[in-house]
């Protein structure tokens, strides 16, 4: 929304600046890498979260399947992206973590 409403202040956020302050750069090593990292964590914890939830630890059997799964699919379509969508090579040399940042 910050980058519709005032792009150039977006710009300057977004990107460490001169002058930062080690720690500030120490921490925002940490925050950025957790923040990409809720929504995959949210996503697999759900998948284990809900068989407690309902008091059936069976139901992790399915959960262990379908977290399985939801990474081959992962890996599947990167490999697809990677060979179907021009530019997509170089943005996976970019971005080297695709679904556990700092894992895979």
């Amino acid at each position: 929304m910050l980058a519709r409403i005032n792009p150039m202040i977006y710009r300057a956020r977004s990107r460490i600046q001169p002058g930062t302050k080690g720690w500030d750069k120490a921490l925002l090593a940490v925050i950025l890498p957790a923040m990409v990292a809720i929504m995959p964590v949210a996503a697999l914890a759900l998948f284990f979260g809900m068989a407690p939830a309902l008091g059936s630890f069976w139901a992790l059997v399915p959960a262990m399947l379908a977290s399985v799964l939801l990474v081959l699919r992962t890996s599947w379509e990167d490999r697809l992206l990677q060979a179907e969508l021009s530019g997509y090579a170089g943005y996976a040399r970019r971005v080297r973590w695709r679904l556990l940042p700092g894992l895979w």
